[in-house]
């Protein structure tokens, strides 16, 4: 390695394990122990100790950061420290849609999910379609086009029997959907009636 001008020696990171130099000056004043303010945080806080319990968790088990931190620490704070651990080991930190997806969704229910629009969405063995749609890809013996629409003709986007389902196109589907806010004192009215009925709900 090259000399620099100053004073001084080249250590190893207890946390990277990286070499990095340092002058004799900072030496005389202080015990350096790491490289960077990053490693000098996880020194601090000991969280250096736990790399294979966190590398385990995550990697293994397929725990998110937020609930190895609480496992190993019981608090969330600790979220951008392991992260910076796993970074440091060279693992590649996975998007959090992968904990959205089938059995890791907290919506599961025997082989579907709801989604945030209130639809079940299959599992992985069916590529994560849209039940209403797979069943009438079923009926129908192909693939649905992008301009087709399924519509459910009782308004329950649960209940996907096929008689209760029909195929549209995207004009005739919206046409069909526009027809309950024609009347905007009709609108307010179902909305009163839905909020009556949660309320009900929650005080039984």
């Amino acid at each position: 390695m090259p000399r620099l001008k100053s004073n001084g020696k080249f250590l190893r990171c207890k946390v990277c394990k990286k070499e990095f130099w340092v002058g004799s000056t900072r030496l005389e004043q202080y015990h350096v122990h790491t490289c960077s303010w990053e490693c000098r945080k996880l020194w601090c806080n000991g969280l250096y100790l736990q790399t294979q319990k966190i590398i385990l968790l995550y990697t293994k088990k397929e725990k998110s950061i937020n609930q190895i931190s609480f496992i190993l620490f019981n608090k969330r704070r600790w979220t951008q420290s392991i992260k910076s651990v796993l970074e440091n080991n060279k693992i590649q930190i996975r998007h959090r849609d992968f904990y959205c997806q089938g059995i890791k969704n907290p919506n599961y229910k025997r082989g579907y999910y709801i989604t945030k629009n209130g639809y079940k969405r299959l599992n992985k063995e069916f590529d994560y379609k849209l039940e209403h749609r797979y069943i009438i890809e079923k009926y129908l013996n192909r693939k649905l086009k992008k301009n087709e629409q399924v519509h459910h003709l009782n308004g329950n986007k649960l209940d996907n029997r096929l008689e209760n389902l029909a195929l549209l196109t995207p004009k005739k589907h919206g046409k069909y959907h526009s027809k309950q806010y024609n009347s905007w004192r009709e609108m307010y009215q179902n909305r009163i009636v839905d909020l009556e009925k949660k309320l009900i709900k929650r005080s039984e």
